[in-house]
């Protein structure tokens, strides 16, 4: 079960400070919003895990080495932990070999502003399974704008593939009906080519709440 809310509305879950926090190092504005916020709103972090993927940090222009990390500007000294995109588990394997140790008992927090996904849901089940926690704050800087080219939307070009995210196996049985849900977004082309790789008897869409062009459902 889990409910949200808007931080900006209500500051309640920042009240009481975390045990840990959890964020990917970027380049991005939003990547160190919340460590913005907490500074302002004095909220307290016992362990701040950053990690930093090296392969964001190749080739930045100095401007953007600048934002890179300006997570130094903020009273909150991190863990870095060394990660690589191409190793979703590299992660949760530095994250394991870390000396600050997690309780069952710990106010977690993640920011999964500049997380991509295979790589936070890892996190979480490592989270869920191994250090056995009981509740996990998940925080998000939603985009002010995005860019469009030529009147469409495109997160990646090339050649698409579809693959398992690592730790979410699911169940392959023909015992039962198999579900493929999928998340809407801006690119049609993504869900058209994930229902033409994946059998599945039954497809739900689920549509994402907010001001999105109607292109994507093309």
């Amino acid at each position: 079960m889990y409910y949200m809310d808007i931080i900006e509305n209500n500051s309640i879950c920042l009240d009481d400070g975390f045990d840990c926090f959890i964020a990917a190092a970027g380049s991005d504005y939003r990547a160190y919003q919340m460590l913005n916020k907490f500074e302002k709103h004095n909220t307290s972090i016992k362990i701040f895990f950053l990690f930093d993927f090296k392969e964001r940090f190749e080739d930045l222009p100095q401007e953007d080495i600048e934002a890179y990390n300006s997570y130094e500007s903020f009273g909150f000294k991190p863990e870095i932990i060394e990660c690589s995109i191409m190793d979703p588990s590299y992660c949760i394997k530095s994250l394991f070999a870390s000396k600050s140790n997690l309780s069952s008992n710990d106010n977690i927090a993640i920011d999964i502003s500049c997380f991509t996904k295979p790589y936070f849901f890892s996190i979480i089940k490592y989270l869920k399974n191994q250090i056995v926690v009981k509740l996990i704050t998940v925080l998000y800087t939603e985009p002010m704008s995005y860019i469009f080219d030529k009147g469409s939307y495109h997160s990646g070009y090339g050649q698409l593939s579809v693959m398992e995210v690592p730790g979410y196996p699911g169940l392959n049985t023909r015992a039962t009906e198999s579900v493929l849900i999928i998340l809407l977004g801006f690119e049609g082309e993504f869900s058209s080519f994930i229902t033409e790789d994946i059998a599945s008897d039954k497809i739900i869409l689920v549509e994402i709440v907010g001001k999105v062009p109607k292109k994507r459902l093309n």
